[in-house]
C-alpha cells in the first residue's frame, strides 16, 4: 500500500488530489486530443467515457496495491481539471512518474510544476531515493518538463517497457532524479 498523503499537495498555481468520477468528462474530453495518446503509451485510441470511468474506478486498488499512486492536475483556485500525473511503482526497477497535460493545461508550466510536487512528494513523504521517467523519442515539450523539473538525461534505448504496460517496446529517453542527500 501506499501511504496516501495529506492533501493537498500543492503551489501557488497547481494542485494534486485524487480523481473523482466527476473527472471522467474532463479526462474524456482531454483525451480526444490525438498528441496525449501519441506520447502516452497506457491512453488507447480512440478514447471514450467509458474509457475514463474504467481508469478511475481501478485507481483505489492502484493505490492499495502499492503499484501506483494517480493524481489530477488541477488549477488553483479556480479547480480547473488540468492533467494527470502518477508515481509509478515496477516491481523490477525504481519508481516512475508520468504525465499528460489536457491542451487547455498546456504552456504555462502545468506539467512542470506538477512533476515537481510529487516529486518532491515521493522523496520527502516515501523516502524515495531516485525517481526516474521515459520520454518517447520526438516528444520535445516532455524533455523540456523534465529538464525543467531537474531530471537529468541518463540515456537512450530502442528497447524501453512501460512499468504499466510490459508488452509494448518503445524508443525513448530514459531520465532521473535523485534525492538530493544521496550521491549518484
Amino acid at each position: 500500500m501506499i501511504e496516501r498523503p495529506e492533501l493537498p499537495l500543492t503551489d501557488r498555481a497547481v494542485q494534486l488530489r485524487p480523481f473523482e468520477m466527476s473527472d471522467a468528462g474532463d479526462v474524456t474530453a482531454a483525451c480526444q486530443d490525438r498528441e496525449i495518446s501519441r506520447w502516452t503509451d497506457a491512453i488507447p485510441w480512440p478514447y471514450d467515457e467509458d474509457h475514463a470511468r474504467t481508469w478511475i474506478t481501478g485507481h483505489p486498488g492502484l493505490w492499495a496495491r502499492g503499484v501506483e499512486a494517480p493524481f489530477a492536475i488541477v488549477g488553483v483556485p479556480d479547480g480547473r481539471f488540468l492533467g494527470a500525473i502518477s508515481l509509478i511503482f515496477p516491481e523490477d526497477r525504481p519508481p516512475a512518474a508520468g504525465y499528460w497535460v489536457a491542451r487547455w493545461g498546456r504552456n504555462r508550466g502545468v506539467a512542470t510544476t506538477a512533476l515537481t510536487i510529487i516529486t518532491d512528494w515521493g522523496f520527502e513523504t516515501l523516502g524515495i531515493e531516485l525517481i526516474t521517467l521515459a520520454t518517447m523519442l520526438g516528444n520535445v515539450a516532455s524533455e523540456r518538463v523534465a529538464q525543467k523539473a531537474g531530471y537529468a538525461l541518463v540515456g537512450e534505448t530502442s528497447n524501453y517497457r512501460p512499468p504499466r504496460n510490459p508488452d509494448s517496446v518503445y524508443s525513448v529517453k530514459e531520465w532521473e532524479r535523485r534525492h538530493p542527500s544521496v550521491s549518484a
